[in-house]
């Protein structure tokens, strides 16, 4: 805006001097052709006057000449008509001057007597002068060129009523243009100095009232670059007609630094609402690119995005098209939908219910805001519990059916010989038992699911525990000519925990060991303190293991140097688990060989209630396995010292 001031004045200055100069020049040349017409008028009538009293023509023009000569502008004009008559000629004598030329032609034309020239001249009748001089009976005035001096000339010519003739009286145009010029010059130079003084005055005074605009250009500058704090300065000194303006901006900056606070602190408030909230929330513009992300969200999807930096579209965060179609289909039904859908996720799938709601607004016309709420543990919760129904549901059935095929059996038989019926009655007490073990599995089960406010909980001796189950199943293991081999030491290892659960554990697996042992296989037993990588790995798995519980584990308001992480192993050489099962035994009702479980009257919710119980102490349970070669089982276990 200055560089166009600046040049606006240059202009507009450098104009008026022109239009002024030229003005003036064209003023002064009227002016200039206007005196010398008169001074030749003033010549010729004084010429004629002398002729008229009867003085010779030369004499008479002599005198006139000289007068004319004696005027210090018309002599330099002189000189300027003589040098030029010298360049053409090459006649160096004052005699010979042509600034003042004088003719007489009679009414025919005819030159009676011309000043400068010896030689009889043409004709002068077709002369415009001459020809209007004699028409109207009086004085007349051209410029024009003349043949004969070839060059042009400023003729004046008088009409004589005595003699009937006309006095022409000329002088070169040359000695015209360089009165003129001689003060053209001197007019040229007061344009320059002009021009210049004026400028100077115009950009000192230019910088004095442009200087509250630079100012308020740099606050805006700074508004623009972030500077909320930015204000033109001196406002109160500023007597200029901007003085009002930067007022103005000043309380602009002042709202919009206000504004600008008050929409952070907004935000702010906005962003620890959305990211304190456990649902994930996507927002998505009317393309289905994500346009922003609360913190559950980023964590989950293990994504960082930030909309003004760059974004992504909602099929790359989500890798499933169902979440596009359901944003599509809010937007395009202008309502609300719900989806409950299974995402491929970093960590793992998960199960999730999905609300997609277009945004009422006309501004935001087109978005969607997209809550995910994580129902995986509610969704597999009840999967199991359907799938325990199923399974309990056959499991119950087979020695139900068995127990009734057999009292049909007995009461469709008349005459039945005692031993045919001990061994009926045999088979239905074993089926009979087996639907025992099976029901008491499943409230145990559930009692310890239901049953983890720690209300039995006690000090004991873990060792002599471990010493207690040995001499319980040591019957059931000499049965299956299996050595029990218990790696305790002699000191007493004291823990504070609910002494059932734990007795409960070490039996399901010192049963199982013996079960799926070979003959003269060896069963090894042992507790010890968890090392740090063991305990490091049960703080991963604590996580997950605290959300499986809606109260409080028997240890979880104990402070944490009052607990201890411990290991229960029982490590067999019998016959092994199948590498594909490994990981699944710790299931419900999973059987690695099922003929054979059932067999051995295995119920299949063993190893799930040992499971449960480490869940319980905010632990887990691992297996390793090598078919075979037997099976290593380790609990881990978080209790009191």
């Amino acid at each position: 805006m200055k560089n166009k001031l600046i040049m606006l004045i240059v202009v507009v200055v450098l104009a008026a001097v022109l239009i002024t100069g030229g003005v003036g020049y064209i003023q002064l040349r009227s002016v200039s052709r206007s005196a010398t017409t008169q001074y030749l008028a003033a010549a010729a009538a004084s010429y004629t006057n002398d002729i008229n009293a009867g003085e010779d023509y030369a004499k008479a023009f002599a005198r006139i000449s000289a007068a004319f000569n004696s005027n210090p502008a018309l002599a330099d004009a002189n000189d300027v008509a003589n040098d030029d008559a010298r360049d053409k000629d090459g006649i160096d004598s004052q005699t010979d001057s042509l600034v003042l030329r004088s003719t007489i032609i009679d009414s025919a034309g005819k030159v009676l007597y011309d000043s400068h020239s010896t030689n009889t001249p043409d004709n002068h009748s077709n002369r415009e002068e001459i020809r209007q001089a004699f028409r109207n009976k009086s004085d007349a005035s051209s410029i024009r060129y003349s043949d004969t001096l070839e060059k042009e000339m400023v003729y004046y010519a008088l009409y004589n009523q005595e003699t009937d003739t006309v006095t022409r009286f000329s002088s070169p145009r040359a000695s015209l243009n360089s009165a003129v010029l001689s003060y053209a010059s001197v007019i040229l130079a007061v344009m320059v100095i002009s021009a210049l003084l004026l400028i100077a005055v115009a950009l000192t005074n230019l910088r004095k009232i442009t200087k509250p605009l630079h100012q308020l250009e740099d606050a805006a500058w700074q508004l623009r670059q972030g500077d909320y704090n930015a204000r033109v300065p001196d406002v109160h000194l500023d007597t200029s007609d901007l003085r009002g303006l930067s007022l103005s901006f000043n309380e602009m900056a002042h709202a919009f630094q206000e504004n600008h606070r008050k929409q952070e602190e907004y935000s702010a408030n906005l962003n620890a609402v959305l990211n304190s909230i456990q649902d994930l929330i996507i927002v998505v513009d009317e393309y289905n690119w994500v346009m922003s992300m609360n913190q559950r969200a980023i964590t989950t999807f293990d994504r960082s995005i930030q909309p003004e930096e760059r974004s992504c579209p909602l099929f790359l965060l989500t890798q499933d098209n169902r979440v596009d179609v359901l944003a599509k289909k809010a937007r395009s039904d202008d309502r609300s939908v719900k989806a409950q859908l299974t995402l491929r996720m970093p960590h793992g799938n998960r199960r999730y219910k999905i609300v997609a709601s277009p945004v009422q607004s006309q501004r935001a016309k087109g978005v969607v805001v997209l809550s995910f709420s994580d129902i995986t543990d509610t969704y597999q919760s009840s999967v199991m519990r359907t799938e325990f129904a199923a399974n309990v549901t056959h499991e119950l059935r087979t020695p139900l059916t068995s127990i009734r095929g057999f009292i049909d059996t007995l009461n469709k038989m008349k005459n039945i010989d005692p031993e045919t019926l001990k061994k009926f009655i045999n088979i239905i007490d074993v089926e009979a038992e087996r639907l025992e073990l099976l029901i008491n599995d499943i409230l145990s089960l559930s009692a310890i699911e239901s049953d983890n406010t720690g209300r039995n909980v006690e000090d004991f001796d873990l060792n002599e525990l471990i010493d207690e189950v040995l001499v319980f199943l040591d019957d059931y293991a000499h049965e299956n000519k299996v050595a029990l081999i218990p790696e305790t030491e002699e000191s007493i290892f004291a823990v504070r925990a609910d002494r059932d659960r734990i007795k409960q554990v070490l039996i399901n697996l010192i049963d199982n060991a013996i079960k799926y042992n070979k003959e003269g296989g060896k069963v090894w037993i042992s507790v010890a303190d968890a090392t740090a990588e063991e305990e490091m790995e049960a703080e991963l798995e604590e996580a997950e293991i605290l959300e499986a519980f809606s109260t409080e584990t028997p240890d979880s308001a104990a402070p944490a140097e009052d607990l201890r992480m411990i290991v229960l192993t029982v490590r067999d050489s019998g016959i092994g688990i199948p590498p594909a099962s490994v990981d699944r035994i710790f299931e419900r009702f999973y059987r690695a060989e099922i003929s054979r479980s059932r067999g051995l009257g295995g119920t299949g919710l063993g190893l799930s209630i040992v499971k449960h119980i480490a869940k319980l102490y905010r632990g887990y349970a691992t297996a390793e396995s090598v078919s075979g070669e037997g099976t290593v089982i380790r609990v881990f276990l978080k209790i009191r010292k």
